[in-house]
């Protein structure tokens, strides 16, 4: 399961020896590409994967699946976009369109790709429901193509359905302190 993955990942980066963590991680990225193997559709694996250390096989390997990951959810999202043009599409219709829509910008905001189309997507997505894991993604999207100020802005609409969620408050204080950075290096700039 990930979260036995997760469990070995942990195990690997708490002060073992170098050939016990490498141990460690070798057998979590291979029960993570099995598990990604055997259900593809789960992304956030497949973000993990992409996260994980590893040689030049791996990272072949990983890009692989993360193309191949980009493509399908593409080609989702273009079907969804098609039934939707056909007119008189029913809610669950559009609730599907805009879950695609959203697992695309998901995945390409925590991996690598076209930010900006991922940020149209997310856009979409929330456009056609507007909810906190809706909203987190477009506020990482537009963190992502460095717009600051709409990534506070959404984020915070984000907080407000969900107040008490931990990650959306980290998740709005890394924005804060980007916007903070990069308006301190403007300041710096203006200056010289």
């Amino acid at each position: 399961s990930a979260l036995r993955d997760l469990e070995l990942l942990e195990l690997a980066n708490n002060g073992n020896s170098d050939a016990q963590r490498e141990a460690s991680l070798e057998k979590a990225r291979q029960r993570m590409m099995a598990g990604y193997r055997a259900n593809p559709r789960d992304i956030d694996i497949l973000i993990k994967m992409y996260g994980i250390e590893g040689d030049d096989e791996w990272r072949d390997a990983v890009k692989v699946q993360l193309d191949s990951a980009k493509r399908a959810g593409l080609l989702e999202v273009k079907r969804w976009e098609a039934r939707v043009a056909q007119g008189g599409a029913g809610l669950q219709t559009e609730m599907t369109f805009a879950q695609a829509l959203n697992n695309y910008a998901w995945l390409v905001y925590n991996t690598e790709g076209d930010f900006k189309q991922a940020l149209k997507y997310s856009l979409r997505s929330v456009k056609i429901l507007e909810d906190s894991a809706r909203l987190d993604t477009c506020g990482r999207c537009y963190f992502a193509v460095g717009d600051f100020e709409n990534a506070i802005r959404v984020q915070k609409r984000a907080l407000a359905l969900e107040p008490h969620s931990p990650p959306l408050k980290r998740q709005l204080l890394e924005f804060e302190k980007a916007k903070k950075k990069a308006d301190a290096a403007a300041e710096d700039t203006k200056a010289n």
